[in-house]
């Protein structure tokens, strides 16, 4: 299976991530696996990237004699791709901000969210306007707190506004 792996991390391309997160197979150490299996997160930034990586893992073959190779997808959220519905209002939020004398800079991260499901259904999205903190999904996550009544008021206006 870690030959297979490797085949797969191998795939990765400058906006395509591979996170091999759990790996597990056996019984007892000193016996050879009947069956291994891995979780994988794949993230990636347009669709197309996604049909390119599952016609490539379609291809895969396994490595050792008598081995047998399957994956599936436990779960697919389509990546947010920019849309115009979105830019348009992401410009007005800009503006709402700008007069709070917040700056909001538009972004993007590797997550998939379910704003991914909304903007991909071709509806006006924002993702990301909660508070400020770093360390996503890491042992070091943590929000600034004074951010959390920024971004409040932030909200509370967008909401009044738009």
């Amino acid at each position: 299976m870690i030959k297979q792996l490797l085949r797969i991390k191998g795939l990765e391309k400058q906006e395509i991530t591979v996170n091999i997160g759990v790996i597990e197979g056996g019984e007892k150490p000193n016996i050879v696996a009947e069956n291994a299996w891995a979780i994988l997160d794949i993230r990636f930034w347009e669709n197309q990237q996604k049909d390119w990586l599952v016609a490539e893992l379609k291809k895969l073959m396994p490595v050792l004699k008598g081995a047998r190779l399957k994956f599936s997808t436990e779960s697919s959220t389509p990546p947010m791709e920019k849309t115009e519905a979105s830019a348009e209002l992401f410009s007005q939020v800009q503006k709402i901000a700008s007069a709070m004398n917040m700056k909001l800079k538009s972004g993007k991260t590797g997550g998939g969210s379910d704003a991914s499901i909304a903007s991909s259904m071709g509806l006006p999205t924002l993702d990301g306007l909660g508070p400020d903190g770093e360390g996503i999904h890491a042992e070091n996550e943590h929000l600034l707190l004074p951010s959390l009544i920024e971004r409040t008021a932030l909200l509370t206006e967008i909401l009044i506004q738009l």
